[in-house]
C-alpha cells in the first residue's frame, strides 16, 4: 500500500508473503476508499509488461527462449502472449513456489498451502485468475528453480559481474 500525501508516501509492510500482504492492502483500499492496482492480476499492467518482450526482440530478433520470472504470472502473461508469435516462451518459478506450475497441472487455478523460496518477488501461493488462460496457451514449458541454485547464481553475478540482483531475477540466470 502506498499512499501519496503531499509530496511523501506512506508505506506500509505487511505478511511473510506476497498473498497476506495482497490480502490486507485490498482490506485497506476497501475501508478507506482506496484504489487497489492489483500488480499481477490486471490485463492493463500486463499489457505495458508485454513491452519487454518487444524490446528483447527488437535487440536480438533471433532469439530462441525468452525465460521469464514468474510469481503471479502477469509479467509472464505480457511477455508471453506478445512473444508468442514469434518465438517458443518457458516460464520459470521457485520450485518452492511453483503455483502455476501445478495450476496448469490441474487445468485451473489452484493455490498452493505454502510457499517456500529465497525468490521473494515470486513467492506467490495463487496465480492471477485473468491471466490463468492467457498463461495456459503462451507459455510453452515452466521451469523450477531450487533455492540453492539461486545461491549458485547470487554468488556468480556478484564475484563474476560485481552485480547484487534480486532472487526472483536470478531464476532466469539460475
Amino acid at each position: 500500500v502506498n499512499r501519496t500525501k503531499g509530496y511523501g508516501a506512506e508505506v506500509i509492510l505487511y505478511g511473510n508473503v506476497y498473498d497476506e500482504a495482497c490480502e490486507y492492502a485490498m482490506k485497506l483500499a476497501e475501508e478507506k476508499g482506496l484504489t487497489f492496482v492489483h500488480p499481477f492480476d490486471d490485463l492493463d499492467v500486463t499489457t505495458g509488461q508485454g513491452s519487454i518482450a518487444m524490446e528483447i526482440i527488437k535487440e536480438l530478433p533471433t532469439v530462441d527462449y525468452i525465460l521469464v520470472p514468474i510469481g503471479g504470472g502477469g509479467l509472464a502473461t505480457g511477455v508471453s502472449t506478445l512473444a508468442k508469435l514469434l518465438n517458443p516462451n518457458i516460464g520459470v518459478e521457485p520450485a518452492g513456489a511453483n503455483c502455476l506450475q501445478e495450476s496448469i497441472k490441474a487445468g485451473k487455478v489452484v493455490t498452493l498451502p505454502s510457499v517456500s523460496t529465497i525468490a521473494d518477488g515470486t513467492a506467490v501461493k495463487t496465480p492471477g485468475n485473468r491471466l490463468f488462460p492467457y498463461l495456459q496457451k503462451n507459455l510453452d514449458d515452466i521451469i523450477t528453480v531450487p533455492d540453492e541454485d539461486l545461491i549458485v547464481a547470487f554468488l556468480d553475478m556478484v564475484e563474476n559481474h560485481k552485480m547484487i540482483v534480486e532472487n526472483s531475477g536470478l531464476l532466469t540466470v539460475a
